[in-house]
Parts: structure tokens; sequence; C-alpha cells
């Protein structure tokens, strides 16, 4: 995919920078616990294992507290999906998704999310990552896990105030993060 300049044009988001992210149809497969079964464990890891035809992958989750949040199950599904990508997912050389950029993802959102707060849209990158991205509430929030990497990479845009659009490390955000989560990400859509 390639990069088209415009003048007076300046990257907004991740994908709009590297051009790197890529849709893929996935087929609905049964993935991990369903929320009633993730109450029933106990706090601590959790096998996870994701299957679909021949190919089966496992991912120890580190669950830290339960109940379990409502965002949980979702996104359970979601990273499962990506995990049963085959190498070359996108049609050309794109790196199957590693469970590592899962477990950072997952790290990082028990530490800014609520039990409420909207689940994440969750998309492969070609490097073997995840992107994880909120749009709505007329917020754009795009946060990317790399393999091997511990900290994610995010970038934020409010459109109803500019002079809060930032981009970093998610370490360094946590609380602005925090606070976008209580008050426009709470799993409320705003009219």
């Amino acid at each position: 995919m390639a990069s088209i300049a415009l003048p007076g044009w300046r990257p907004r988001t991740l994908t709009d920078r590297r051009n790197d992210i890529t849709t893929v149809d996935l087929h609905l497969t049964p993935a991990g616990f369903a929320q009633a079964e993730l109450n029933t464990q106990k706090p601590g890891l959790v096998e996870l294992v994701f299957q679909s035809g021949t190919m089966v992958r496992r991912i120890d989750l580190r669950v830290e507290r339960l109940p379990a949040p409502s965002w949980l199950e979702p996104a359970l599904n979601n990273c499962g999906h990506l995990l049963l990508l085959p190498s070359g997912w996108d049609g050309e050389r794109a790196h199957v998704v590693e469970g590592n950029a899962i477990q950072a993802a997952f790290d990082a959102l028990c530490l800014f999310m609520a039990d409420t707060s909207a689940a994440p849209q969750w998309t492969p990158t070609r490097n073997g990552g995840v992107q994880l991205d909120w749009h709505e509430n007329a917020i754009d929030l795009e946060i990317e896990f790399n393999p091997n990497e511990a900290d994610g990479n995010g970038v934020f845009s409010d459109h109803r105030d500019e002079s809060g659009d930032w981009d970093g490390p998610v370490s360094q955000n946590i609380g602005r993060l925090r606070s976008v989560f209580a008050e426009r990400l709470n799993g409320r859509v705003e009219r």
C-alpha cells in the first residue's frame, strides 16, 4: 500500500503514518472462555486455547481480578481470531500475531480501563503485533503493541478539543488514558 502526500495533510493516526495495518475478514471460531467461565476461574494465569481446523494457538493470560470486567470476553474473542491468522495472512509476507503482543495489550488495558469501558477493535499488524482502536464520542484512540515490546505506543485525537491531542508510549500516558476512559470511553455513546 503506497502513501499519498497531500498538501497540508498530516498523519493523525498510526494507520495513516505507516500504512501498516490491514483489515481482514475473519471466520468466527470458538475462542477462550465465556464470561461466566471466566468468573469461575481464580485470579492468576489462565490458559487460552484457540483452534481453527488444524491450527491451534495457546496463550497464557494473567487475570488479576475476578469477576472479570465486561470488556474482557469480547477482547478475548477478538484477539483469539488474530492468533489464528496464518503467516502471510495479508496475501504477502505478514507475520503471525505474537502472543507477547497480545499479553502486552491486555496488561495495558488492565491499567487504564474500567469494568464498563468501551471494548476496542483489534487489528493485526504485519510485523506480528496488534493495534487497538476506539473511534467514538468524538475521540480517535489507537494503541499499537509490537512483538517483544512491553509498552505500547498510542495516538489520541479529540475532535472537540485538539489541544488535548497527544501521542507516545502508553506508560507515559496512563493518567490521560484513565481520564479519557472515565469521561468519554465509558461504554456509553454520547449523542
